[in-house]
């Protein structure tokens, strides 16, 4: 009964993801949805800009996006007062460049790949509910 309760009250949230990587934006999804949130995925910048301007509750966003930075796309996010307040963690194997990345784009925190559910259900903890 408990495991119910949480889906439906995690059913309230949405989660963007943005990473160029299908595999690891369909594990993160799959994850997220066992757990009741409502997942969307993009592979670039403009699938998310398309999805940004649903308000999701969370952004998990990776650095290196093909040939696209997603850094720049999180400090257009956070200077834009339509979207500052969504909370964006930077993904990305790149370690503590990933780290001095995140906090230079005013994202929230940086969740290091691979990860584990553990790791990805701290920051949900921390970030959404």
């Amino acid at each position: 009964m408990d495991d119910y309760k949480s889906e439906f009250v995690n059913a309230q949230y949405t989660i963007l993801i943005v990473d160029d990587d299908i595999d690891t934006g369909e594990v993160m999804s799959m994850i997220l949805r066992e757990e009741g949130y409502k997942v969307q995925f993009a592979s670039d910048i403009q699938g998310a800009e398309a999805f940004l301007k649903t308000l999701p509750n969370l952004i998990f966003l990776d650095l290196k996006l093909g040939g696209t930075d997603g850094g720049e796309f999180c400090k257009r996010i956070k200077g834009d007062p339509e979207f500052m307040h969504i909370p964006v963690i930077i993904t990305s194997a790149a370690g503590d460049f990933a780290a001095a990345r995140a906090i230079e784009c005013k994202a929230e925190d940086c969740l290091l790949k691979p990860f584990n559910i553990a790791e990805l259900d701290v920051m949900m903890d921390k970030y959404v509910k």
